[in-house]
């Protein structure tokens, strides 16, 4: 979390060219998805910008999910070309972000940034990005990107999907900066309503927004989700990309039920946090977090059995026996895991 911030008008970049929520209703932070949907806003060193210039949201305490074009500051040419990390922060709130000078919600920085690699500045194909938090954010709910095992289909057509920005609340563009909400029914992949460019890929899926009765995003909603129930689970099925100028027509996002591998291969990069918080976690290897030091237990080892007072690493003040306690400890954090006793601890148990 960010500490000593300043707001500065001039960084705000609130042009007609993103994509925001027509007529929504307030989407408060008392419900996890709305809670786990963010303002991405400029940095210049402590300064941040008073507006969003897009939305996006929390899909892991260290990862937020975003729209590719969000992301590219290329000013022509069809390569794009990547924010700094540093240029970026990330607003958790329901906005306005800033009330005179006082800060209306908390700013985490940014570390890492990755555009998908085959994104396509000129058709929109493939608009994703992956922001990594500097620091984790264990206090927000996140929401599951949407598996592509249950991604979506055209016989999701009527599906209602939940879409959140924090962009302009009318056509008249007069309102931003506070987090809306609006339900639309998706019409099918690509480009599946009337008006809209021809085609389009099964990465993507479109709706119909013409106020009958209708409204989606508009102007400012870039990279904000819109989620979708599975079996009684919030996950994100799409991320606002584009649609008709007006915001009268249609509206497309990309399918992110596409893009799994993707997703996971960024998520399963992060590194645990291991520091000294006076809680051993469970993903750090041997050594790594000082809150799982070993020793002490009065367990006997090699003698072929995980008891109490055991562990694959001497976490939380047990003894230290990998011969009886199985684990494994490095690689992957999701494919990590530790016996305690006979006990499996991790998100890689067998």
């Amino acid at each position: 979390m960010t500490l000593g911030l300043g707001c500065v008008a001039d960084l705000d970049d609130s042009g007609d060219d993103q994509f925001r929520v027509i007529n929504g209703a307030p989407a408060y932070s008392n419900v996890d998805k709305y809670a786990a949907t963010v303002g991405i806003h400029q940095r210049s060193g402590n300064q941040v910008s008073i507006s969003p210039f897009c939305t996006g949201t929390l899909i892991s305490p260290e990862v937020v999910l975003t729209a590719a074009h969000c992301c590219d500051e290329a000013m022509g040419g069809s390569n794009f070309n990547p924010m700094e990390p540093e240029e970026a922060s990330v607003y958790f709130g329901d906005g306005p972000a800033f009330v005179g000078n006082a800060v209306n919600g908390d700013f985490y920085w940014v570390s890492e940034v990755l555009v998908h690699p085959s994104y396509n500045r000129y058709s929109l194909a493939n608009d994703i990005c992956l922001l990594r938090l500097s620091t984790p954010n264990h206090d927000s709910p996140t929401v599951p990107h949407l598996p592509a095992s249950i991604g979506l289909s055209n016989n999701d057509a009527g599906v209602m999907l939940d879409h959140v920005g924090f962009g302009y609340a009318d056509i008249q563009k007069s309102e931003y900066g506070v987090k809306l909400q609006s339900e639309v029914p998706i019409a099918g992949l690509g480009c599946a309503v009337q008006g809209c460019s021809s085609g389009g890929y099964t990465t993507q899926f479109s709706y119909e927004q013409d106020g009958s009765p209708y409204y989606g995003p508009c102007n400012g909603d870039s990279g904000g989700p819109a989620f979708i129930s599975r079996n009684g689970t919030q996950y994100v099925a799409g991320i606002t990309s584009y649609g008709d100028a007006q915001c009268l027509l249609y509206g497309v996002s990309t399918n992110v039920s596409a893009f799994q591998g993707f997703i996971d291969d960024f998520i399963g990069e992060a590194a645990p946090d291991c520091s000294a918080d006076s809680q051993c976690n469970v993903e750090c290897g041997p050594g790594e977090d000082p809150d799982c030091g070993g020793g002490g237990g009065g367990a006997t080892c090699d003698n072929g059995v995980c008891e109490a007072g055991e562990s694959c690493d001497g976490r939380n003040g047990t003894t230290s026996c990998s011969a009886d306690c199985p684990g494994k400890t490095s690689g992957k954090p999701k494919k990590r895991y530790c016996y305690v006793g006979n006990t499996c601890e991790g998100p890689g148990c067998p």
